[in-house]
């Protein structure tokens, strides 16, 4: 198992993502928010990380990130 990619597309589910980047990090024992924050936002692409850049994401708690929710001011994702 590894993180996905996520490019922000329609149809893609950016909970089930972060789901995903949540149980795969923390089978392998990283727990700390900033820490999942930093590697789940390299594996963001296309609308995902245009986003991200624009929206000027700065993170401590991974548990209250837009990405983790699915809420986008511009409608990229959902």
């Amino acid at each position: 198992m590894e993180i996905p990619i996520f490019y922000g597309a329609k149809g893609e589910d950016p909970k089930e993502w972060t789901d995903q980047v949540e149980k795969y990090l923390l089978k392998i024992g990283i727990k700390d928010d900033k820490r999942i924050f930093e590697i789940a936002r390299t594996h963001l692409l296309d609308n995902a990380k245009e986003w991200l850049e624009n929206e000027g994401m700065c993170i401590a708690d991974w548990n209250k990130n837009k990405i983790k929710w699915g809420i986008n001011d511009n409608d990229k994702i959902k």
